[in-house]
């Protein structure tokens, strides 16, 4: 009787119906309020959802996939969970992966985001990846696995800064009146923040939960206000735009998120804010939490003369605090997810927001005019619309989705999914990449010139011998800074995987757009890398120095690069370069 009552009990924890687990229900509205592409995640019925909003919402892919071992929501690390709520996509990756864990793709996610902070939550390294064999149900230790196959097909429909909603289910809302008057309101809010943010009033700060605030950004209020008030005392003004306001709702908040365009007389930036909002207790909306990233000023045109300068150098604390990216491991890695400390959530003071050339050049000039309406505000250019898709199926057709999930058994997943092939030997990743094509042209590996080697690499020399292919690593370094120094496009670009990501810009035909455009108003002069770290990963190298670069213009620039080089056969290319400034 006790086998049998332990049986039940053990069935019932593996296999729940939606009984005898509660957990979000996330509505899934059809709004022009809500973002025109998202990804949602019904952990009850172990789907995977892609959706658009082409009016009305429309179901793009359906795929199974595979959650946390246990139910409910995600409270802290190593708990097996998987988390529920709005969550973002921050990066890609696609090399030096455990394939048995991971497949060779994962795009993770910002668990913790600034609501989970303030709840206490716990955790990291939630990511949607494949695997290494076919999925079954409930099999993670928190992260979103979907079949290898499948992940590959979505890679070119998944982009970084999409929302990934998860819930216990997801349905499209039938009665959406009180979720659309309130994605009304926090759009409105967002306005109202960023106009008395322009306006230096005190209503910006009542636009925010002093206590939740603090929690969700490690620091107290009053250190923001402090920080605030002496800009808006020294600078005679500032001008504040928000474009493409975009509203989520989340479990108990809500998330709006935009690219915001900064200037005073001081500074140029532009990025893309994410505002978590909850009700406060006047029951008026309030901003519990933000997450800022960086990305090149497109907009300077339309909101700069052309011909204007901003000076380089900004008012103390003016830029804004680069959200960090804490994806570099998985939860799924047994370690991290069992024996870790738990990280604790500490915004970058880094000062990241001054555009490099290379990175986010703006051409201005030294006088800037007395006000932001002496500037003008110049049209933007109007973006050809998308050509029409086929129709896919409509979420109205199918309200609530997880209505047809029952117990999941492993079955579930045998229909659609091809064989993988063998895993490969010792569970590396495969000799010849498949989500990162060589370049075309053969690499050649240039003798590093008589001036000797990349500057400061010696500072890390050891009496052991270095590691096997560090000396390739350092002249593959060298001859990919010549090629820059010398303005060489085609050189350049032989060093890049077909799919690298160079800063915002993803894929080769992007990186080499922007350089031709770049390089032909304003040739680099001279590149120096110095401090040179190679850290030896699986599968490649992650590389880190310090990069001075001048144009021939005069324009010069210090900062932080970060790059990931990966082995693809024979050869060795950059997948991945991030640059900051110092």
């Amino acid at each position: 009787m006790r086998t049998a009552l332990a049986a039940i009990i053990l069935a019932i924890s593996l296999f729940p119906s939606t009984g005898w687990c509660e957990g979000w229900q996330a509505p899934l509205t059809d709004s022009d309020k809500g973002p025109t592409r998202f990804v949602a995640i019904d952990k009850n019925s172990q789907m995977f959802f892609l959706l658009e909003r082409k009016s009305p919402l429309h179901v793009v892919e359906k795929i199974p996939c595979t959650t946390g071992l246990l139910l409910g929501d995600k409270l802290k690390e190593g708990d097996l969970r998987t988390p529920e709520g709005v969550y973002f996509i921050t990066s890609r990756l696609d090399g030096g992966l455990d394939w048995e864990q991971y497949g060779d793709l994962a795009f993770p996610l910002n668990f913790p985001n600034p609501v989970d902070i303030i709840k206490g939550k716990t955790g990291h390294g939630i990511w949607i990846h494949g695997r290494g064999n076919t999925i079954t149900p409930y099999e993670t230790k928190g992260c979103v696995a979907l079949n290898t196959p499948d992940i590959r097909g979505l890679d070119a429909k998944l982009e970084l800064r999409m929302p990934v909603i998860i819930g216990n289910r997801v349905s499209l809302d039938k009665s959406p009146e009180t979720l659309a008057r309130e994605a009304d309101e926090v759009v409105a809010a967002t306005h109202a923040w960023a106009k008395a943010w322009e306006s230096k009033s005190e209503a910006f700060f009542e636009w925010h939960d002093p206590q939740k605030f603090a929690i969700s950004q490690g620091q107290p209020f009053s250190a923001f206000r402090s920080q605030k008030e002496g800009l808006f005392k020294k600078l005679p003004w500032i001008l504040v735009a928000v474009e493409d306001v975009r509203a989520v709702a989340g479990p108990d908040y809500w998330v709006t998120y935009f690219i915001q365009f900064y200037r005073s007389p001081s500074l140029i930036s532009q990025g893309v804010k994410r505002l978590y909002w909850q009700k406060n207790d006047k029951n008026k909306w309030a901003v519990v939490g933000m997450e800022f990233e960086q990305m090149e000023p497109t907009l300077a045109g339309k909101y700069v003369k052309p011909g204007q300068v901003v000076l380089a150098a900004a008012e103390t604390g003016e830029r804004e605090r680069v959200t960090p990216v804490l994806d570099k491991t998985s939860e799924e890695d047994l370690r991290s997810a069992t024996d870790a400390a738990p990280a604790a959530y500490a915004p970058s003071t880094a000062a990241a927001h001054v555009a490099a050339p290379e990175e986010s050049a703006v051409a201005v000039a030294p006088a800037l005019p007395a006000s932001p309406s002496q500037a003008g505000r110049m049209a933007a250019s109007q973006a050809a619309p998308p050509q029409a898709a086929p129709t896919p199926p409509v979420v109205a057709e199918q309200p609530l989705w997880a209505d047809a999930a029952g117990p999941r058994p492993g079955s579930l997943f045998v229909s659609t999914v091809p064989p993988l092939p063998a895993k490969p030997v010792s569970g590396a990743l495969p000799t010849v990449i498949p989500t990162v094509e060589p370049p075309v042209q053969e690499i050649v590996v240039a003798a590093i010139p008589e001036k000797g080697p990349v500057k400061g690499a010696e500072k890390i020399a050891t009496d052991a011998a270095p590691p096997a292919g560090r000396g390739q690593v350092e002249a593959l370094l060298e001859s990919w800074r010549a090629a820059w120094e010398q303005g060489d496009v085609n050189a350049y670009m032989a060093f890049y995987g077909d799919r690298a990501v160079q800063g915002d810009r993803r894929g080769l035909d992007a990186i080499r757009e922007h350089k031709i455009s770049l390089w032909a108003a304003r040739p680099p002069k001279q590149v120096r890398l110095q401090d040179l770290r190679i850290t030896e990963r699986k599968n490649g190298w992650r590389v880190e120095c310090i990069q001075q670069y001048e144009s021939k213009d005069g324009f010069a620039d210090k900062g932080m690069k970060r790059m990931v080089l990966v082995k693809a056969g024979p050869r060795i290319i950059i997948v991945d370069e991030q640059w900051s400034a110092l």
